[in-house]
């Protein structure tokens, strides 16, 4: 596998951000870089993704893809103000990554409600801290993602194999 730098996202009020370097080693753990923005800070969550989709091509890796949450409009949703920066965020970041050709894998949101703390402790994803309750979902889509693609040798070898054994 080559490298890859995967930024997944949990779009909302607050939004979590995960960004996962991956070397393509089997033996090399990759690194998780994680933060929340937030409350309802397009300016700072605009200059974060521009930061992490354009500005970490200065570093040895580059974003590769994004996994995000799909954002859905529900009766639940309906209920109380309905905050317009989950949306407006999502089209921005799809936007963006079409012009800079990196794909984006959108996940529903229930997506990722089986992946449990273990879960994340085991993929060295588990974010301590309220500061990162956001980025923890996120994690758990980039969980999810890695599960069904199998593309990271790390994640394979070190989570997926040892669940099985």
């Amino acid at each position: 596998m080559k490298k890859e730098t995967i930024l997944a996202l949990d779009p909302g009020q607050t939004t979590g951000s995960v960004l996962w370097f991956d070397s393509g080693s089997a033996d090399e753990e990759p690194r998780v870089v994680a933060q929340d923005f937030g409350p309802r800070s397009l300016d700072n969550w605009g200059e974060a993704v521009v930061n992490a989709a354009e500005g970490i091509r200065d570093m040895e890796h580059y974003v590769t893809r994004i996994v995000m949450e799909d954002f859905r409009i529900s009766g639940r949703t309906l209920k109380g103000k309905l905050n317009r920066s989950s949306i407006t965020l999502q089209g921005w970041v799809e936007v963006e990554a079409a012009r800079l050709h990196i794909p984006v894998k959108i996940q529903g949101p229930d997506e990722r409600i089986r992946v449990t703390p273990r879960d994340l402790e085991k993929a060295n994803m588990y974010l301590k801290g309220k500061q990162y309750h956001h980025s923890r979902d996120a994690a758990r889509h980039l969980f999810v993602w890695l599960a069904r693609t199998k593309i990271s040798p790390w994640f394979n070898k070190n989570v997926l194999e040892v669940g099985n054994a």
